[in-house]
């Protein structure tokens, strides 16, 4: 009979990047899901990873990718924090459901950070400066108020 390590491991698969991906069951948030026979419940297969080379979670903890890949079980690429960490963690790396991404980063982004600084320190009216970069005189006065492209405005300030 294969021991609860060996059924763990055998489910397992090295990939290119590091990683050490889970093969088998995945529960309903693409988190590898193993059956402790013993204990006769379910737990996700990072969790058991890193239980297995770290020991005891503590009450309150999540265990979180620093690869960003749910199928991930490799210890060395989690790390303990709360939920409050591992939420702001998803923010910061833009995984957020909904997450709002600023400036470049944002896949619709028309202009780059030196042409909103253009925009800013120009004297042209909101009209021509529509023009002249193809977007909303709205927009435009959304970028010299400070209302949008925030980050950049302290950045640069």
């Amino acid at each position: 009979m294969k021991t609860e390590l060996q059924r763990f491991w055998e489910k397992t698969q090295l990939s290119e990047n590091g990683c050490i991906e889970w093969t088998a069951c995945l529960n309903g948030h693409g988190y590898g899901q193993f059956r402790l026979a013993r204990q006769r419940k379910n737990i996700t297969a990072h969790r058991f990873s890193w239980i297995i080379a770290n020991g005891v979670i503590s009450k309150g903890l999540c265990v979180c990718h620093r690869c960003d890949n749910r199928k991930c079980v490799n210890p060395n690429h989690l790390f303990l924090g709360t939920f409050a960490e591992n939420s702001a963690d998803m923010v910061s790396k833009g995984r957020a459901k909904g997450a709002k991404l600023e400036g470049v980063l944002n896949p619709r982004c028309k202009l780059t950070e030196l042409e909103v600084e253009a925009i800013r320190q120009s004297s042209a009216s909101l009209s021509n400066i529509a023009r002249m970069y193809k977007i909303g005189k709205s927009q435009v006065q959304r970028i010299k108020s400070g209302v949008a492209w925030s980050t950049l405005q302290t950045i640069t300030q």
